[in-house]
């Protein structure tokens, strides 16, 4: 059912309208409909569902004919169009202009708005009856959640930076609280659903009156406030993040684990979806990386992937070796020519052989793989030694024991990978490391020989180490780190652990070759103040090639204050020890081309 319906409005490039769409449960919820200017036969619709507010409602000293544009860029939506789709973009339950309240983020509510939206879609007189979703971030992550709806409209998947582990690729990688994330996001989010727009842009506040506002003058004011007024029953992310340190906790106020709102809970419905699947991520985009890589490995309607040097978006190339952060890369042409094979008809579609392309940064070059990591991948063992050196020589590997204060002002600065994950979060809004020299001496630095031949690490890195600490836990990051033949420090990728989260089991979760933990509450193990034990953690994956002349160093910390909570009381140790002896060699393993 459609209500309040705004009249039709034509720009240079399209024509469109807003309406409510109201679902089985009477909430109305908010669009942006976008069609070409002249349509000659039934075309197929490119869907977006955001929790970004789809557009906003400029003041009326402005003068706009069209809106001001959210997330979703006006040269995206004009793309589609030009190429010869709909495009239709949702304010999702409890945000934007949309009525209702969010009981947690990606709830099975609103994956069923989805597909009543889908209803309303193939209905519709311009509608072939073919949906592709995509969309950034939790747009992304929207997208292929309706695929569980298996909705016959739904022929063609694009999510882009998504998330397919909540627990391990957002909230809490490596069992480590990723508070500061989720504290910008909860800001910015609430930010947006209480119309508090200084906060997050001061211009947009300048020329909007908040979210595009649906209906006759007379009473579409009175919707919003109505609508913004459900709002605040929503869901506090940040409070309920505090709730929770094992996969399966059950957060009081929600009632379900954090497993119950991710995409990998719901494979088998993903699957038997059979839409086909184009995901797209960076290196550099978080842990997201790794959310890319095991959507590929554990669904098999993932037809094409593509990861690249890229940050979240992908926004910006952030590769090393580049002199500028502009993006190689055309992804509305290639999503489009997605679409175009899935979505229009009299189109001839070959079986795909599932394919990823990954990039590989030093080289700069591009890779296709049918397998992941690809089968040209050894894994080399390289070997920590006394005097903090790495050898990989099994007889000249020497034990040590050394111990490393913690420095809990010490983060990876604010244009790490973390901070991509969000606009508000970005640092001068652009992500790239510097030279990582001030960091170092405030780590456990092992550094090895130099290479007289460059080589290619492409896949997960990881680590074995005998490891206490002086209190009853430990939070663990681990840097892999190029040292140039200049000096400079550069930074290839990282990993995490929390010691109580150490125990690892035989069952691979997502096929990656990686150590496999559950983060389960029966998992956890005691951590005893002064006692070693031995832990097995990845790095995020990675290709990037380390130049000849240079040195390779693995680095330990025990805080990344600039990204990750510190623990508390007696679980938060000041200090940390790694040692190597016979009974047990601490090792770094690296996948080498």
């Amino acid at each position: 059912m459609t209500v309040g319906a705004q009249n039709i409005r034509i720009t240079p490039h399209f024509k469109y309208c807003s309406h409510f769409i109201e679902m089985k449960d009477g909430v109305k919820l908010a669009i942006d409909l976008f069609l070409p200017k002249k349509i000659k036969k039934e075309i197929p619709t490119v869907l977006f569902l955001t929790r970004y507010v789809r557009s906003f409602e400029p003041k009326d000293i402005i003068g706009f004919v069209g809106p001001i544009f959210g997330q979703i860029k006006r040269n995206e939506i004009v793309h589609y169009i030009k190429n010869g789709y709909a495009v239709i973009i949702v304010d999702v339950r409890g945000t934007g202009a949309s009525f209702g309240s969010r009981k947690m983020e990606f709830s099975p509510q609103e994956v069923e708005d989805g597909a009543q939206i889908l209803d309303w879609i193939v209905a519709q007189s311009w509608s072939n009856g073919k949906v592709g979703t995509t969309g950034i971030s939790y747009l992304g992550t929207t997208a292929e959640f309706i695929l569980t709806t298996n909705h016959p409209a739904l022929q063609a998947c694009v999510p882009r930076s998504s998330i397919f582990d909540l627990y391990g690729d957002i909230v809490l990688p490596g069992g480590i609280r990723h508070g500061k994330f989720v504290e910008v996001w909860r800001d910015t989010t609430r930010a947006l659903d209480t119309n508090d727009f200084g906060h997050i842009n001061p211009i947009l506040k300048m020329i909007s009156k908040g979210p595009k506002m649906i209906g006759n003058k007379g009473n579409k004011e009175k919707d919003y406030e109505q609508a913004q007024n459900e709002h605040k029953e929503n869901f506090d992310i940040f409070e309920g993040l505090f709730e929770i340190e094992n996969r399966d906790d059950i957060n009081p106020k929600v009632g379900h684990t954090v497993d119950t709102f991710s995409i990998h809970n719901h494979i088998e419905k993903i699957q038997s979806s059979e839409t086909p699947i184009f995901r797209i991520g960076g290196w550099y985009d978080g842990a997201l990386g790794n959310s890319l890589l095991k959507g590929f490995q554990k669904t098999n309607n993932t037809v094409l992937a593509r990861i690249g040097p890229w940050d979240h978006g992908p926004a910006q190339n952030v590769s090393p070796f580049v002199f500028s952060n502009k993006l190689n890369y055309d992804v509305l042409t290639e999503i489009t020519d997605f679409f175009d094979l899935n979505l229009k008809e009299n189109t001839k579609k070959a079986a795909p052989k599932k394919t990823l392309w990954y990039y590989t940064m030093g080289e700069e070059k591009w890779h296709k793989t049918h397998c992941w990591p690809p089968s040209n991948v050894k894994n080399e063992t390289w070997f920590l030694s006394q005097n903090l050196s790495i050898t990989k020589s099994a007889e000249k590997a020497k034990p040590f024991q050394t111990s490393q204060k913690i420095d809990e002002t010490l983060g990876t600065g604010g244009g790490s990978r973390w901070n991509s994950l969000t606009i508000k979060y970005r640092y001068k809004r652009k992500i790239g490391y510097f030279d990582r020299h001030k960091q170092a001496p405030r780590m456990m630095n092992f550094i090895s020989e130099i290479f007289n031949k460059p080589f290619t690490i492409t896949g997960h890195p990881f680590v074995e180490i005998m490891v206490k600490s002086d209190a009853k836990d430990l939070q663990l990051f681990a840097y892999l780190e190029e040292i140039l033949p200049d000096g400079k420090i550069r930074y290839i990728t990282e990993g995490m652990i929390r010691g109580t989260h150490r125990k690892t089991n035989a069952e691979n979760q997502f096929d990656l070759p990686i150590p496999n933990r559950t983060f389960k509450k029966e998992d956890r193990q005691d951590w005893e103040p002064n006692t070693f034990y031995p832990i097995h953690f990845d790095l995020f994956a990675i290709s990037y090639q380390v130049q000849k002349g240079s040195r390779i160093k693995i680095a330990f910390a025990g805080a990344d204050i600039d990204h990750f909570h510190l623990l508390e009381n007696e679980m938060n140790a000041t200090a940390f020890t790694i040692k190597s002896d016979e009974s047990f060699i601490s090792k770094l393993v690296l996948p080498v081309i």
